[in-house]
C-alpha cells in the first residue's frame, strides 16, 4: 500500500468582538484579535490518500483530480475569507 500526501496553504482572518463590551473593554479582552480590519492566520491542510498503485498509471490517486477536489470542496470556502466567532 502506498500513501500520497499533498499540502495546501491558505489564509483566513477573524475579529473577536462583543457588542456588549465597550471598545476599550474589547481591546483589553481580545488584544490584537479585536482589530476592526481583522487579524489573519496562515493555515496548512494536509490531505493523504492511501491505496494500491494503479497498474496502468502507477499512481495511488490522480493528483490533478485530488487538487481540483480539495480546491472545490474545501479551499474555495476560505479564499479570501473571514472567519468570525459568533456570540449568542
Amino acid at each position: 500500500m502506498t500513501r500520497v500526501t499533498r499540502r495546501y496553504k491558505f489564509a483566513a482572518s477573524h475579529r473577536l468582538h462583543s457588542s456588549e463590551l465597550s471598545e476599550p473593554e474589547n481591546h483589553e479582552l481580545y488584544g490584537k484579535c479585536n482589530n476592526p480590519y481583522g487579524h489573519g492566520h496562515d493555515y496548512v491542510l494536509e490531505v493523504s490518500v492511501a491505496g494500491p498503485l494503479d497498474s496502468i498509471s502507477g499512481q495511488v490517486v490522480n493528483i490533478l483530480a485530488l487538487d481540483r477536489l480539495v480546491n472545490e470542496q474545501i479551499l474555495r470556502g476560505f479564499r479570501p475569507s473571514v472567519l468570525q466567532r459568533r456570540r449568542a
